[in-house]
């Protein structure tokens, strides 16, 4: 058997934004921010110049947990008594 050479993963750079405060953050959390504060993903992406796909990623999770919140809960059934 051969052995494959194992090619080293290179890791992502995080994308950072710097706040006109001079703080940084990553920039996933950053929109993740705005979007929570209300602000729409056509806007976030325009501010921070940025593909629209780079925010609809960003905020997928937080989009499926609203709707997770919104589903009504199934009413319970009631237990049938036996006479």
């Amino acid at each position: 058997m051969s052995k494959k050479k194992e090619t080293p993963k290179k890791k992502r750079e995080v994308a950072m934004v710097t706040l006109e405060d001079g703080t940084t953050m990553k920039r996933v959390d950053y929109i993740r921010k705005l979007y929570k504060e209300g602000m729409k993903k056509s806007e976030i992406a325009k501010k921070l110049d940025i593909p629209y796909q780079y925010v609809w990623q960003a905020t997928r999770k937080l989009d499926q947990a609203e709707q997770a919140e919104e589903v009504p809960a199934a009413p319970e059934e009631e237990a049938e008594e036996d006479f």
